[in-house]
């Protein structure tokens, strides 16, 4: 049986450690059920390791009353003998990147449809719960939001349909490869979203099958089951045709290893819908992440100068998008707040 140390994976061999490949496991698992990565033991986390305020949490969400930690963990089958499961660790862990390395999000914005200049880069660790989050606002900070105004009250309409992009992000860390070193990763283009997660479509389905006939099998048994607790994720088969069915553009392909999900940006929809610009975007989102910060110090944050900063300001003033709260010597700049529509 293979086990797992410091995110690499090895099996005894007489007196040998053998360091095992990717493909090698990739056999082991299709050929085993039990050698699933999410219900395989981690020889190195223990109880104390674990977040039990992040297990209530869970509980309360899924409907299921708090007895005590073992008795919830056997019951999820996330432990056995006081042995954890790797689910176990990446889901409710304090610290998971302590026993996965790849267990982070790494997400950032370009300013083109290519790779070559960075606006903003983030890397997020945690567990499962907070990267899809994490992942989800990071999108939605950097995409542009358009408004449908009725009366006294507004929508607010993503250019990107905010349903599917969640369900994309839920397929990307529930179908994921952990046996994989690499991570989940999110990339912000001006024409485009791509969502990218290590490991091809499990059980040797295409995606043609997966959306023509609505079947999938999964890799991640355990951590599904504890999606489907909390109501994250379609039924089985129905994620990407309810991808499909909200953005019908959406473009789906499998290359080296990795499955990518590409969204279109709709330029033209923002427009319509009265959205603001890219550079805009970006201080509205400073403003919003960082309330109370004055000219100077959104100029320098942005490095750019304070006219510009003057003119923009200006521009989210017209669109009743910001104010000013406080002095003049001693306020700063808020993301104003608008009634949503029942």
């Amino acid at each position: 049986m293979p086990y797992s140390a410091e995110g690499r994976y090895y099996m005894r061999v007489a007196d040998e450690d053998k360091q095992m490949s990717s493909e090698e496991l990739k056999k082991l698992i299709i050929k085993n059920k039990d050698l699933r990565w999410d219900s395989s033991f981690n020889l190195k986390a223990k109880l104390k390791d674990l977040d039990i305020r992040k297990l209530r949490c869970f509980c309360k969400t899924a409907g299921i009353t708090f007895t005590n930690g073992i008795d919830i963990l056997e019951s999820l089958n996330l432990i056995s003998n006081t042995r954890l499961t790797n689910a176990a660790v990446i889901l409710f862990a304090k610290k998971p990147q302590t026993f996965f390395p790849n267990s982070i999000l790494s997400c950032a914005v370009f300013a083109t449809a290519k790779t070559s200049t960075i606006l903003d880069q983030k890397i997020f660790d945690g567990d499962i719960f907070h990267l899809l989050d994490e992942a989800e606002k990071y999108i939605m900070q950097n995409i542009h939001i358009g408004m449908d105004v009725k009366g006294l009250y507004r929508d607010d309409i993503p250019e990107i349909n905010r349903e599917a992009l969640r369900e994309s992000l839920i397929n990307a860390f529930l179908h994921r490869d952990y046996y994989e070193p690499d991570f989940i990763s999110i990339g912000v283009f001006r024409n485009r979203v791509e969502i990218r997660n290590p490991g091809y479509i499990f059980g040797g389905l295409t995606i043609k099958e997966i959306i023509s006939r609505h079947i999938s099998k999964r890799r991640n048994e355990i951590i599904a089951d504890i999606f489907n607790r909390i109501h994250l994720g379609e039924r089985k088969g129905r994620g990407i045709s309810l991808i499909i069915e909200k953005e019908p553009d959406t473009q789906f392909e499998q290359i080296a290893g990795i499955f990518i999900t590409t969204f279109k940006r709709k330029e033209n929809l923002f427009r319509q819908l009265g959205g603001i610009n890219g550079g805009i975007k970006i201080l509205l989102t400073k403003i919003e992440n960082h309330p109370g910060l004055r000219v100077p110090d959104l100029s320098k944050s942005l490095n750019k100068p304070v006219r510009t900063i003057e003119r923009q300001i200006n521009e989210l003033k017209k669109q009743n998008k910001i104010e000013y709260k406080g002095s003049l010597k001693t306020g700063g700049y808020y993301v104003k707040k608008h009634p949503k529509s029942r």
